[in-house]
């Protein structure tokens, strides 16, 4: 199960909500909706008070105005998936598929999908697992929404604070291009005034995490286009320091249909209660 403090239940929130004004919306038109949950776990939440809450798939499950006509949660861990196949279980009169395999692989071979099919993504991983390749690969399908956890404080750890960027260690830099799909996040350096005083090639990496949000959010930009809502929603640990940062991007490139979706996750977002931190 799943262990998660109070930025646990925003998050879950906001998605809840989500799904079900996403499926009200739709529910007069002849789509065939998806829900994929990309990293489902096991379908359930600890908080720290030890109170047991319905997790992602379990929201996606709950959808009344107009269920999803196909759920599909994509766990790596075996014994996570033995309790989705639980809930697949209880829920017989429903289209669940449990998928026991990497998300990032996945998804990236999702194809031959019909023309009807609309639906929603949620890529929530516990950490950097998520693959730029994998968004790149719901972008370009212009079917799916997005929500999506980027890791902030797991990535602002893994920079160091100061280096030489070409001596920088290969299985880092390859980590770092993995998840930003390139080598963008070395826009967060800048060069040391000791090394412009004296020619060497040191640079510091600029301070905070607004560059680490900045350089994904452009990155998510360069592939969804007008398609990426402008705000995200930062969810912070007990003291108060970032821990993810929850971006949104619609799936399909209809004006009308992505001011639609911007409006509905953008309140959301902005107008969700924050919870407090746990004492």
């Amino acid at each position: 199960m799943k262990i998660g403090g109070s930025w646990t239940i925003e998050k879950l929130d906001i998605l809840g909500d989500y799904l079900d004004a996403y499926t009200t919306a739709l529910k007069d038109q002849p789509f065939e909706l998806y829900y994929i949950d990309a990293f489902a776990g096991d379908g359930a939440v600890e908080t720290r008070d030890a109170e047991v809450v319905s997790g992602s798939a379990n929201r996606a499950l709950q959808v009344s105005d107009r269920a999803f006509d196909r759920l599909i949660f994509i766990e790596a861990n075996e014994q996570c998936c033995e309790c989705l196949e639980e809930l697949q279980d209880e829920n017989p009169s429903r289209d669940i598929q449990v998928v026991n395999r990497d998300a990032n692989q996945y998804i990236r071979a999702l194809g031959g999908l019909e023309w009807n099919v609309r639906g929603v993504v949620f890529l929530d991983p516990c950490a950097t697992q998520v693959d730029w390749a994998t968004v790149q690969r719901i972008a370009r399908l212009e079917k799916f929404d997005l929500w999506l956890l980027f890791p902030t404080m797991a990535i602002a750890r893994m920079l160091p604070r100061s280096c030489e960027l070409k001596e920088m260690k290969p299985k880092l830099k390859a980590h770092l291009e993995r998840v930003y799909g390139g080598s963008s996040w070395r826009n967060l350096y800048q060069p040391a005034r000791q090394g412009e005083l004296f020619g060497g090639e040191k640079s510091e990496r600029r301070r905070g995490v607004e560059g680490l949000l900045r350089v994904y959010h452009e990155k998510l930009t360069e592939e969804f286009g007008k398609r990426v809502l402008g705000n995200s929603r930062s969810l912070r640990n007990l003291n108060r320091g970032p821990l993810f940062e929850l971006f949104f991007c619609t799936g399909s490139s209809n004006p009308k249909a992505i001011k639609i979706a911007h409006r509905i996750a953008g309140h959301l977002i902005e107008r969700m209660p924050r919870c407090l931190p746990e004492i």
